[in-house]
Parts: structure tokens; sequence; C-alpha cells
């Protein structure tokens, strides 16, 4: 499980490290773009990887950690959606 664990994550963090070259893959099937295109795209792409990794994972970093504080007899699906 721990080995498992530990490959979903890395897996998950190699992927989301490498955002900007994917996107321009994606992008690259329906529309070209020139050199200075791709260039601004992957630098919008860092840009909201850069403000998602400052402001939305510590808030979902801190959601995790209050529902690890719920007692599985609490757990139910309002409390959940709180």
């Amino acid at each position: 499980m721990v080995l498992m664990s530990l490959s979903a994550c890395s897996s998950t963090q190699f992927f989301y490290d490498r955002l900007d070259w994917m996107v321009a893959q994606y992008v690259d099937r329906y529309v070209t773009l020139n050199d200075d295109q791709e260039s601004q795209l992957k630098q919008s792409v860092n840009d909201v990887k850069q403000w998602h990794r400052e402001h939305q994972l510590p808030q979902y970093i801190d959601n995790i950690d209050h529902l690890l504080t719920l007692k599985p007899s609490e757990a139910n699906a309002e409390k959940v959606q709180q």
C-alpha cells in the first residue's frame, strides 16, 4: 500500500510539473502556434500553476486536515460538505 501511495503521489507530481508541456501538446493538436505563441502559452500555464500552488493547494491541505479530524462515526455528508 505504501509503495502504491508513493507511486501515485510521484506520478501526480510528475504530470503536475509538466503541465506546460502537456497543454502545449494538447493545443498543438487543434491549432498551429508559432514559437512566440507557444512560449506565451507555456508561460501562462506556468503562471496559473504557480498561483494554484500558492493559493489552492494550501486550501486543499486545510480541508483534508479538517476531514482527518472527524471521527468516522461523525463523518456524514453534511460534515464532509462543510
